[in-house]
């Protein structure tokens, strides 16, 4: 039973590692995104996915009891698939070259 039970939580920390990784290139991708003008796009999409993902596995697994340490993440996450989708509402997928020059025009007019 021991050995079962140590399988299982190896399997669940490998789990929790692949997440951390994948967050922390999140990280790294959105830094780098801000000084690439053509990867902020892809990079929010990618970003929406990832977060909304994150929201459902919380909510999917809303009656065990390991979430309940997720419930903060998990609001933080909704934040950012709600701003990301008001960013493409108001903005579309437009490239952002094109946006600042725009908000330049009219500035300057």
């Amino acid at each position: 039973m021991v050995l079962g039970g140590s399988v299982l939580c190896s399997r669940c920390c490998s789990l929790v590692t692949l997440l951390g990784i994948m967050v922390g290139h999140m990280g790294l991708c959105m830094m780098l995104a801000a000084l690439v003008p053509e990867w902020r796009i892809p990079i929010l999409l990618y970003s929406a996915l990832e977060k909304s993902f994150m929201v459902w596995l919380v909510l999917s697994n809303a009656q065990q009891s390991f979430v309940s340490g997720f419930w903060v993440p998990c609001a933080l996450d909704s934040t950012v698939v709600i701003y990301t989708i008001g960013y493409f509402v108001a903005l579309g997928f437009r490239n952002p070259d094109s946006v600042e020059r725009v908000a330049k025009e009219t500035a300057g007019a």
